[in-house]
């Protein structure tokens, strides 16, 4: 899957590698790696060392990426029955909430200040800035949730690709957006 920057320039890829998936930047080097395991998806750094973990929804929580020593989470998603996902921390503090919308999602911080758009077309997905301004894009097909995902600026990286691939991976039919 590639993604491009403003100016069409190659942002970054999520590539098969293995039997893992990696994160390479536009320059080619990889970011991180991740590995399903029967526990959930492990994200490993370049030297294979544990980052985090990405799990699938439980009774207790949505999509989460936990502790890789400690089980605990660190950040999740939780879906509200009209689409709407909250993106809460460790401690259950709101972090953002991904407005569902026609065109894909709005993403809200706990403020209520937009920080982003996911538009979802037929043939690209985009994250544009509050002004409207593309960030990223892709012509693959992508869910518009597991977009918003990546476009969470205050999670770090590999953590907001960690739940855009679990996201993706343990997939439910009816949220389907693409």
């Amino acid at each position: 899957m590639r993604f491009e920057g403003p100016n069409g320039e190659l942002a970054f890829l999520l590539r098969p590698a293995g039997g893992a998936v990696e994160v390479r930047d536009g320059a080619g080097q990889t970011l991180a790696i991740f590995r399903l395991r029967q526990r959930g998806i492990d994200i490993e750094d370049i030297q294979g060392r544990a980052l985090a973990r990405a799990v699938p929804p439980s009774q207790e929580r949505g999509f989460s990426v936990l502790d890789p020593t400690v089980g605990a989470p660190r950040v999740s998603l939780h879906r509200e029955p009209d689409g709407d996902i909250e993106v809460r921390d460790g401690d259950g503090a709101r972090l953002y909430t991904l407005k569902k919308r026609s065109y894909g999602f709005k993403v809200l911080l706990a403020s209520g200040e937009v920080e982003s758009r996911v538009r979802s077309g037929d043939r690209k997905v985009s994250i544009r800035d509050r002004e409207g301004v593309t960030l990223l894009s892709t012509r693959d097909p992508l869910p518009a949730d597991a977009a918003a995902a990546l476009s969470l600026e205050r999670v770090p990286f590999d953590w907001a690709a960690g739940l855009a691939i679990a996201m993706i991976h343990w997939r439910r039919p009816v949220e389907e957006a693409r």
